[in-house]
C-alpha cells in the first residue's frame, strides 16, 4: 500500500482544503443567518401576542358587555395562536424509521462486529452507539435528531444493507464504513443537525399542520368573530412561512456544497486506510448494485401477482446481477460483476453545476482521490464472509421486505431456478433483436401509412447500411437532445438554480439559454426528420427483402405493421380517454370536503365517458391486451359486467371507486407493454430474414 505514514491519521486526511473551510463557513454564516431571522419573528409574534392582549383588555373596558367579551377572546385567541405556530415545531424529535433494520451486537454477529469496532480504532473515530442491519443496497450514519441535538453530542449509529453486503468483497465494504466513519469524524456534522432542523421546522410549518388548522377551524365554527381572527392568523401565518421558506433555499444551498466536500473528506479517509481503487470500485458496485436491486423488486412485485413470494430476495439479486454483468460484458470475480469505469461516449452537451445536489458524481469522486495517489490490496472474497448464519439472515431479511402483505396470500415460494427463468423470459421479453444493435430500444416508431412506401422502389436500400453506426445512435441523440432542451429551459423559467451553464464544452451565462435551446431544437426537428425517414426506408427495405426471399410471408409483414399502427392510434385515444376521467375525478381526491350537488356533477361527469370508457375496454381485453395481469383480467371483467354508480348521494361507494381508479391507473401500463410485444413479433421476423441473408452469404462465400 502506497501511504505517507503507518496510521491512517495522515497529514492529507487532517489538512481541510480550502473549498472544505469556504462551504463550512457560508454554512455556518447561512445557519446563523436563519437563527437571527428565525429569534426575530419569535419577538415579532411575542410582541404581536403582547399588543393583542393589551387590545382585548382595552376592548372590555370600553365594550363591556358579550359582544366585547368575544372580540377580546378574539384578539387574545389570535396572538396565542401565532406564538404557538412559531415556537410548537422547534422541540419535536424526529426518530429514523427503522422497520427494516435489525439492531445486532456482538454475540449476534460476532465477526461484523469485531471487524466494524476494529475499523473505528485503527481510524481513530469513536464506535458507532448501534449497528443494524437493513434491507437495501445502503449505508449511513443516523442518529436521533432533535431540538437538543443540535447542542449536544448525539451518539451515532450505524446502518449497513444486506444488498450492499451482496454485493461487494471485504476490501470494499470496509472502504464503505471507512467511509462512514470518515463522517464521524467531522465536526462539520453538526452542521449537518442544524440544517436538518431547519428543514424539519420548515417542513412541519408547511405541511405538518394539519392538527394546528383543525384548531383555528374550530374557532371558525362557533362565531364568525373568531372566523375574522383565524382570517389574520391565516395572513401572519403565511407571511412567516414565506420569510422561513426563504431562509430554507439559503441554508439548504449552502449546505450542499459543504456536504459535497464532506463526501470528498470522507471519501480520502476511506482510500487512506483501505485505498482508492476498493473505495471507487465500490462506489461503482453500488451504483450498479442498486439498480439490480431496484429491479430485483420489481420483478418480486410481478411474481407476487400471482400469490407467489421467494425464499432469498439476496440469492436472486446476485442472479441479477450476474445477468445484467455479463450482458454488459463485465469481468466477474466471486460471482460479483466488476463494473468498469462509466461510458465515456456522452450526448448530452448541456452540463452545470447543481448547487442542489448532496453527493459529487463517481467521475468527480475518482478525480478526487486520484492526486492522492493512494492504493491498497484487494480482499476478493464475498462481505458475506463476515456474517454468521449467512443463509438465515437472507431469509429473514427476505421475510422482512414481504412485512405488510398477508401472510395467508402468500401460498407458494418460487425457487431461485424458477426466479432466474422468469428473470431471463422478462429481459428477453423487453429487449429487441440484437441484430439491430439497439436502434428499437426504449421508443416508439413513429405511425405511417405504409400503402404509398410500397410504390416506390426499394431493391437498392442495404438493411446493413441502413443500420449504420451513425443511424443506431440517432435515437440517443435524440434524446440527449430533448434532455439538453429541457435542461435549457429550466435554466430560463429558473426552476434550476444556476447563472452559468456549458455548452460543448464553453461556459455561458444564463441570459443565454434561449439561444441555445433555439439552435437544438433546429437540431432536434433535423434528427427527427432523419429518424422518421429511416424508420419508412427500414420497413421499404425488409418489406423487399421479404418480397424476395420468403413471398409467403409478405401479407403477413404487411399486414402486422398495420395491424400495429391502428392499436397505436387505439391507444392515443385511449390515452385521451383515460386523461379526462382522470382531470374528472381529480376533484374527489384533493382531500377536501365537497358538497353533495358539486361530487353529483362530478360523478354525471364520469358517467358520461363511462359507457366509451367500457367500449374501449372491450376492445382491448379482446385484444389480449390484459391476459399477462390476473388480477387486473378480473377487475376490469367485473367493470364491464356491472353497472357501478360510485355515489350514492350521501356517501362514496369506496369498493367501486377503487375499481375503477386501479383500472385506470394499470390498464395503460398494460396497453405499452402490449403494443411493445407486438412490435417486437414484427422486429423477430425482420431479424430472421436479416439472418438467414446472413448466413446465405457466408455460404455463398
Amino acid at each position: 500500500m502506497s501511504r505517507n505514514s503507518r496510521h491512517p491519521k495522515l497529514s492529507t486526511v487532517n489538512t481541510v482544503s480550502p473549498a472544505f473551510r469556504k462551504a463550512v463557513w457560508s454554512s455556518a454564516a447561512a445557519i446563523i443567518a436563519v437563527v437571527v431571522v428565525y429569534l426575530a419573528l419569535v419577538v415579532l409574534s411575542l410582541s404581536l401576542a403582547v399588543a393583542c392582549m393589551w387590545g382585548g383588555i382595552m376592548v372590555t373596558r370600553f365594550l363591556p358587555n358579550l359582544l366585547g367579551i368575544m372580540i377580546a377572546a378574539m384578539l387574545v385567541g389570535l396572538g396565542i395562536m401565532i406564538i404557538i405556530f412559531i415556537v410548537k415545531f422547534i422541540f419535536a424529535e424526529t426518530r429514523p424509521d427503522e422497520s427494516d433494520s435489525i439492531e445486532i451486537s456482538r454475540n449476534d454477529q460476532p465477526g461484523l462486529v469485531d471487524f466494524i469496532h476494529k475499523l473505528a480504532g485503527d481510524i481513530g473515530t469513536s464506535k458507532p452507539r448501534k449497528i443494524f442491519l437493513s434491507t437495501d443496497v445502503n449505508a449511513c450514519v443516523f442518529y436521533n435528531s432533535g431540538f437538543w441535538s443540535m447542542f449536544l453530542p448525539v451518539p451515532k449509529n450505524l446502518r449497513i444493507g444486506l444488498g450492499l453486503v451482496n454485493s461487494l468483497n471485504v476490501s470494499e465494504l470496509q472502504a464503505v464504513i471507512a467511509h462512514e466513519f470518515g463522517h464521524f469524524s467531522q465536526r462539520s456534522m453538526k452542521l449537518g443537525s442544524f440544517v436538518y432542523q431547519v428543514n424539519r421546522i420548515i417542513h412541519d410549518m408547511l405541511f405538518n399542520n394539519k392538527g394546528y388548522a383543525e384548531t383555528i377551524q374550530g374557532f371558525v365554527r362557533i362565531h364568525s368573530i373568531f372566523g375574522l381572527s383565524a382570517e389574520i392568523t391565516g395572513s401572519v401565518v403565511r407571511c412567516i412561512q414565506w420569510t422561513l421558506h426563504q431562509m430554507y433555499k439559503l441554508v439548504n444551498k449552502n449546505y450542499m456544497d459543504l456536504s459535497r466536500q464532506m463526501e470528498f473528506h470522507a471519501d480520502l479517509v476511506a482510500a487512506s486506510y483501505s485505498g482508492s481503487n476498493n473505495i471507487i470500485s465500490a462506489l461503482r458496485r453500488i451504483e450498479f448494485s442498486h439498480a439490480c436491486f431496484e429491479h430485483t423488486l420489481d420483478l418480486c412485485n410481478r411474481i407476487w401477482k400471482d400469490n407467489k413470494v421467494v425464499a432469498d430476495m439476496y440469492a436472486n439479486h446476485s442472479i441479477v446481477l450476474r445477468h445484467r454483468g455479463n450482458s454488459k460484458q463485465f469481468a466477474m470475480q466471486d460471482g460479483i460483476p466488476v463494473p468498469q469505469a462509466l461510458n465515456s461516449q456522452r450526448f448530452n452537451r448541456v452540463n452545470f453545476k447543481d448547487q442542489w445536489a448532496s453527493h459529487p458524481t463517481i467521475e468527480e469522486r475518482s478525480a478526487y482521490l486520484s492526486a492522492f495517489n493512494l492504493s491498497a490490496e484487494v480482499k476478493q472474497e464475498s462481505a458475506w464472509s463476515l456474517f454468521r448464519n449467512e443463509e438465515g439472515l437472507r431469509q429473514q431479511f427476505t421475510a422482512i421486505l414481504y412485512r405488510h402483505l398477508p401472510v395467508e396470500e402468500q401460498t407458494a415460494r418460487m425457487s431461485c431456478d424458477d426466479f432466474e427463468a422468469f428473470h431471463i423470459h422478462t429481459t428477453n421479453r423487453f429487449s429487441m433483436p440484437a441484430v439491430f444493435k439497439g436502434y428499437f430500444d426504449n421508443r416508439e416508431i413513429n405511425v405511417f401509412d405504409t400503402a404509398p412506401e410500397l410504390q416506390n422502389t426499394g431493391s437498392t436500400l442495404i438493411a446493413e447500411e441502413l443500420l449504420s453506426d451513425e443511424n443506431v445512435k440517432l435515437p440517443q441523440k435524440i434524446q440527449s437532445l430533448t434532455q439538453d432542451i429541457a435542461i435549457l429551459q429550466s435554466i430560463e423559467e429558473k426552476s434550476i438554480d444556476t447563472s452559468t451553464f456549458d455548452f460543448d464544452g464553453k461556459k455561458y451565462r444564463r441570459t443565454k439559454a434561449s439561444e441555445v435551446r433555439t439552435q437544438l431544437e433546429a437540431e432536434l426537428k433535423e434528427c427527427s426528420d432523419k429518424l422518421d425517414k429511416l424508420d419508412r426506408k427500414l420497413f421499404l427495405c425488409f418489406d423487399r427483402k421479404i418480397a424476395e426471399q420468403e413471398p409467403a410471408l409478405l401479407a403477413s409483414y404487411r399486414a402486422q405493421y398495420d395491424q400495429y399502427f391502428l392499436l397505436r392510434k387505439n391507444a392515443a385515444e385511449y390515452l385521451k380517454l383515460l386523461e379526462s376521467i382522470i382531470q374528472s375525478l381529480s376533484p374527489i381526491y384533493a382531500g377536501q370536503s365537497l358538497p353533495a350537488d358539486d361530487i353529483k356533477k362530478i360523478i354525471g361527469a364520469v358517467k358520461d365517458q363511462e359507457p366509451l370508457f367500457k367500449e374501449s375496454l372491450y376492445k382491448w381485453s379482446d385484444a389480449g391486451a390484459f391476459e399477462d395481469d390476473r388480477e387486473l383480467n378480473d377487475l376490469v371483467k367485473k367493470f364491464l359486467a356491472e353497472e357501478y354508480v360510485y355515489f350514492n348521494g350521501e356517501k362514496f361507494l369506496d369498493d367501486e371507486l377503487t375499481v375503477l381508479d386501479r383500472i385506470v391507473q394499470e390498464s395503460w401500463n398494460n396497453i405499452l407493454i402490449f403494443l411493445h410485444d407486438r412490435f417486437r413479433q414484427i422486429l423477430e421476423l425482420k431479424a430472421s430474414v436479416l439472418t438467414s441473408n446472413r448466413q446465405s452469404l457466408a455460404g455463398a462465400s
